[in-house]
């Protein structure tokens, strides 16, 4: 039982090996019988690692906790009223689910978006904030 285990294992493996390399091989145009065709190709990200990563004067910083968008004043941010040129950089709290950020993505369609992770000060600030908040009400 083990041993077909093993070969099923290996035959997948080997399935997803050749699925990979064919998805990167490019399409063939008849230039002649000497054309060199790679046999696989890497795809190269449009902006280097370098460039995502600077922070630059027209960058917005949001805070998403859960339910609303707040800026670095902590203050309520409409996300629609952001303009598309303006990267946005959004902080979520680490121990948020993949969904919850998906779902904080979703009203930032079409716009450039970097997602980070709060640090300990920012998540003592929105906890201070929502205590405040709850007093208010």
């Amino acid at each position: 039982m083990t041993e077909i285990a093993l070969a099923m294992a290996m035959g997948f493996f080997s399935i997803m090996v050749l699925t990979m390399i064919s998805m990167g091989v490019p399409l063939q145009k008849n230039h002649g019988s000497k054309a060199k065709i790679p046999i696989f190709t890497l795809i190269q990200p449009k902006i280097e690692t370098s460039q995502s990563t600077k922070l630059r004067s027209e960058d917005m910083f949001l805070v998403f906790d859960g339910n609303s968008y707040l800026d670095k004043t902590l203050r309520q941010v409409d996300p629609r009223t952001i303009p598309k040129s303006r990267r946005i950089i959004l902080g979520l709290s680490p121990v948020q689910s993949l969904e919850s950020a998906l779902s904080a993505q979703r009203p930032l369609h079409g716009k450039q978006v970097v997602l980070t992770t709060l640090n300990p000060d920012w998540k003592l600030a929105l906890n201070r904030h929502k205590q405040e908040q709850e007093i208010v009400k």
